[in-house]
């Protein structure tokens, strides 16, 4: 959404090379924060900084570089040229977001309905962005923002990655597998796999709390990974359509267990004017080995096989981490937490089986009747047997 901003490429490499260090310097002042301090209160054996080193996410800015500031030299004066940085860092941040929500907006039939320009779309969205921001400026602000910072960290963003990491790298052009093999055989090992990565982590976290050792529990967990990985690809393969592969002329092997949607991507991304990338050849491949402006191979193999079954692991183990606002925080209020991931996974499961909620009827392929009830009978018909394609798309 940023790059819609006709920027050169010298801008966005200053906006990138910024970016990154800012972020490397905060990172590594915050260890010097925390290790100036320990050596400081175990010289003088000081409890308090117990809260200092219990901080994490916000805390850090409301908690750590305050402490450390004013320690310094004028420390008015560095503490207004380090909270005015946050402050163009955060507004740099909230353009990206609020881009994020208008292209959303802006690409969906709520524009081509009410009418909406791009400049009274971005209006909405922050007027809303400031009010819902209003609950945190009071006194027990910091308290709402520290849980749902933690939700967000650890349950939301884990579960988001989780369902774009599956979501290309599982659905986004199934199609084509189904009419290369078979709707069955890939079925059987996209269930498979996913059980490979389920069945495991939870024996394996099982064993570790009950004591059994490390070693043991990995042991166990990898070699089930393996038995359910083969006999979900043996099964597949066994239920491969014959006369489809016969047809095709493809490699069935690679039809089946392939990246299929992240090579399109791969296509779109890596693609120019002036030169065509195909994925799966030599030239290609090489050449986005080479360039670090292009998306290699490692990129579709980590989307479908390395990255979904890391995540869910770490979102399993996250949720089972009861450890956060204990004898801080109310149950009511990690509830409030817990409420805001709740919504998130409602709406992106609705977005699964209702896609044309965000879509634009303008766009589609198939007659729509006039009126509100046509539009809405439009948007919650889920027609798997014809999946909804744009008109650009028809002829591909």
């Amino acid at each position: 959404s940023v790059w819609s901003y006709n920027l050169t490429s010298s801008d966005k490499n200053i906006i990138c090379l910024a970016d990154l260090v800012i972020s490397l310097l905060g990172g590594a002042v915050i260890y010097l924060i925390l290790g100036y301090k320990s050596y400081h209160c175990k010289m003088k054996d000081l409890k308090p900084c117990d809260e200092i080193f219990d901080a994490n996410g916000i805390n850090l800015l409301l908690k750590v570089f305050p402490d450390a500031l004013s320690h310094l030299s004028a420390p008015t004066l560095w503490s207004a040229l380090f909270y005015g940085t946050i402050v163009i860092v955060t507004l740099t941040t909230s353009f990206a977001l609020i881009e994020g929500f208008c292209t959303v907006i802006r690409d969906s039939w709520i524009s081509s309905s009410l009418e909406l320009g791009r400049s009274t779309i971005a209006c909405y969205v922050c007027m809303t962005g400031f009010i819902l921001g209003i609950p945190f400026t009071f006194d027990c602000g910091s308290s709402w923002l520290d849980i749902l910072d933690h939700y967000v960290r650890k349950w939301l963003l884990f579960y988001l990655a989780f369902v774009q990491s599956v979501g290309v790298g599982w659905i986004y052009k199934i199609d084509r597998q189904y009419r290369r093999v078979g709707a069955p055989a890939v079925i059987i090992f996209n269930f498979g796999c996913f059980l490979t990565v389920l069945i495991p982590s939870i024996v394996g976290l099982s064993l570790a709390a009950q004591g059994h050792s490390t070693q043991k529990s990995s042991t166990i967990a990898f070699s089930l990974a393996g038995a359910i990985l083969i006999g979900s690809f043996a099964s597949g393969y066994v239920l491969m359509d014959k006369n489809k592969v016969r047809k095709t002329k493809r490699n069935s092997f690679w039809t089946l267990v392939g990246w299929h949607g992240a090579d399109n991507l791969r296509k779109m991304i890596n693609s120019t004017p002036s030169k065509r990338w195909e994925p799966n050849t030599f030239n290609s491949e090489f050449d986005s080995f080479m360039s670090p402006a292009k998306v290699s191979v490692l990129f579709g193999f980590c989307v479908k096989y390395l990255i979904p079954g890391c995540l869910l692991v770490l979102l399993c183990a996250n949720i089972g981490d009861t450890s956060f606002g204990k004898g801080i925080y109310s149950g009511e209020q990690l509830a409030f937490g817990q409420v805001i991931f709740g919504i998130v996974v409602f709406f992106s499961v609705l977005l699964f089986i209702y896609p044309r909620i965000l879509s634009n009827p303008v766009e589609a392929e198939d007659q729509i009747e006039e009126g509100l009830i046509g539009r809405l009978d439009w948007i919650f018909t889920a027609r798997f047997d014809k999946p909804y394609v744009y008109i650009g798309e028809q002829n591909k």
